[in-house]
């Protein structure tokens, strides 16, 4: 095990990387109206390929789409079913598909699609036995192609109002028809809400400003966190710590700004659905507000760009921009990216030069972007 320094991630000298609002997409894929084959609803992943060509998971629609470098349609496949290429709940896997391989999770249905990168054909499509260990997290895929991903937690046998933590693992599967092993199991994991009505639990779902485990995977292991401090570690395969990085980041304690913040974006949200928007809101509030935590995760997503880690800040209410903070594989930190807050981030290009990502217009139309990236 390697031990590193704390880094000072606030105020570090070193490379930006940097998209500004006003800058134009260099492709946009994605319409209201005119040709369905560009009309995109519920993406579930998106991966830009070495040609520039794009895949897309249309989950809304259950097809799988590949559009060419320039944004035109190339071809379609899948529909509702449970036989080849047929989809109930997929998700695209961007870090499990290459330009010959396009792989797709099938979350109902426990089932592998992959699909020939070129002519969208069936290459292969199998099962799997996840047993009790089903993936809570999208599958990820090291470069040689082992899946990796954190399991369910359970529900406490004593049910009590208010939050507690899942117990879950982080697994992985090497091939078709092998058995999930576990890499760690056991640490607490994504946060929850149990809610309680005339004294009995009627729901539960995930924490707002909850934390998540994230991770990113290598041939070497798996850069895993649980965003409880700033610090991520490098897991061998059996679990075993290889590496861990500290550094210092944003003050993580909620403030009156920050809940401020809050009632007024759930606002926003209420007033638009017009009618008795108060009292919907007022209830939203009286059931959301004494479940909020006293501190925010320290982040919210770890991604690889060629071998270098990268990891999102956890974003807040009134942020205008998401920050990236950027290590090499020996924790050395090399600069930070900042980037236009209302991005959903699907992919970095190898070299760091361009990204793939979501963007949702407020008519709730979905659109691909890709952006390219410029240091500063």
């Amino acid at each position: 095990m390697t031990g590193l320094p704390v880094l000072p991630a606030y105020g570090q000298e070193g490379s930006v990387l940097t998209l500004l609002e006003g800058d134009a997409p260099i492709l946009s894929i994605g319409v209201l109206g005119g040709d369905p084959q560009y009309e995109l609803y519920q993406i579930e992943g998106a991966v830009r390929l070495s040609d520039g060509s794009v895949v897309v998971m249309v989950a809304g629609e259950l097809e799988v789409r590949r559009f060419d470098s320039g944004g035109k349609h190339v071809w379609t496949k899948g529909r509702r079913g449970e036989g080849p290429v047929e989809f109930r709940l997929p998700a695209l896997l961007p870090t499990c598909t290459s330009d010959d391989r396009i792989v797709i999770h099938d979350r109902m249905a426990s089932r592998i699609t992959v699909l020939n990168g070129a002519s969208g054909e069936l290459k292969d499509d199998y099962r799997v036995d996840f047993g009790d260990k089903r993936p809570y997290s999208q599958i990820k895929c090291s470069p040689s192609g082992r899946m990796v991903f954190t399991t369910y937690g359970q529900i406490p046998k004593e049910r009590t109002p208010g939050p507690y933590r899942w117990t879950m693992g982080l697994y992985f599967m090497d091939r078709q028809g092998s058995r999930s092993t576990a890499i760690r199991d056991g640490f607490l994991g994504t946060e929850r809400v149990m809610y309680f009505r005339g004294g009995r639990p009627y729901s539960e779902g995930p924490r707002t400003w909850g934390r998540d485990p994230v991770f990113a995977v290598t041939d070497d292991g798996i850069w895993f966190g649980t965003a409880d401090r700033h610090e991520i570690e490098l897991l061998d395969w059996q679990g075993g710590r290889k590496h861990q990085i500290e550094w210092e980041g944003r003050d993580l304690n909620v403030t009156a700004k920050n809940l401020e913040g809050y009632r007024n974006a759930i606002r926003r949200l209420y007033e638009v659905e017009g009618g008795d928007w108060r009292s919907a809101y007022q209830k939203r509030l009286a059931r959301d507000l004494p479940h909020l935590p006293s501190t925010f995760p320290a982040y919210a997503d770890i991604q690889r760009i060629g071998e270098q880690i990268w990891v999102k800040e956890y974003w807040r209410y009134g942020d205008r921009e998401q920050r990236w903070i950027g290590f090499e594989p020996d924790g050395t930190m090399i600069g930070t990216m900042i980037l236009p807050a209302h991005l959903n981030i699907q992919q970095f290009g190898p070299d760091g030069d361009w990204l793939l990502a979501i963007t949702t217009d407020r008519l709730g139309v979905e659109r691909l972007v890709v952006h390219e990236l410029r240091e500063l």
